[in-house]
Order: structure tokens, then sequence, then C-alpha cells
């Protein structure tokens, strides 16, 4: 069974051009989402069959009253150095990993988090691991 991954708050459909996606097709069935949704039960409904959720900065909440409901959730990756739109302790405690991206390899260190749900890339080396 394929990973389930959601790209939330896309407005503009650059974050698909943004990496190479393409390199998780045999593991991962890779959503994007142009909208926002405001409506909590809304969001629980839309991401309920997702393992990943590759959320942008203060754009769609992920409350505690949110995750609770989402038992499927395992990854949060999220730009920036804090998101405060993400309920960092109820992640904690409902299990969720949170990842918080910054700096100009933001797209590509997605993909290395997504792969293996762990960094696979080096920064000494400024290259993702292969194998």
């Amino acid at each position: 069974m394929k990973l389930q991954i959601a790209v939330l708050d896309d407005y503009q459909q650059v974050a698909s051009a943004c990496a190479d996606w393409h390199s998780l097709e045999q593991q991962a069935d890779i959503t994007f989402f142009h909208d926002h949704i405001a409506d909590d039960a809304a969001v629980v409904e839309r991401l309920k069959p997702f393992q990943v959720v590759c959320a942008m900065r203060e754009r769609t909440p992920l409350t505690a009253a949110i995750l609770n409901q989402l038992p499927n959730l395992k990854l949060i990756v999220s730009t920036g150095k804090r998101n405060a739109s993400i309920d960092s302790k109820a992640a904690e405690q409902l299990g969720p990993e949170i990842y918080r991206l910054r700096g100009k390899r933001r797209a590509g260190t997605y993909l290395g988090l997504i792969d293996g749900y762990g960094p696979a890339y080096s920064a000494r080396s400024r290259k993702f691991q292969v194998g």
C-alpha cells in the first residue's frame, strides 16, 4: 500500500514544480490541494486518508481537535522555523512527528524527509544519500 501525502494550501499551484516529487511515485500517492478550508470538520474529512501532511506556514491549522481525529497521520512537514498553526504539544502526545524546514533547499528536503521518515539530506556533502 502506497503512502498517502497531502500538500496543503498550494494556492499558486507551484509546489509540484518545486521538487522532484516523481522520485516518490513508487512509494507514495501525492495530492496537491490548491484551496484553503477553514472548517475543522472539513479539514479532518479531507486529511483522514493521509499519513503525511506538508503544511505551509500559518495556513491550515492543525489543532489538537483536528490532530486527534487523524489516526493515520504519521508525519507533518512544515516550512519555517515555527508554525503557529500546528499544535506541537498535541502532535507530540498523539504521535505524528513534525519536521520544520528552513532555507533554500526546502523542496528537496521535503522529499528526503518523506522518503523513509528521516532526513536523507547530508548537510556536509550537500547531497541526498543514495541507497
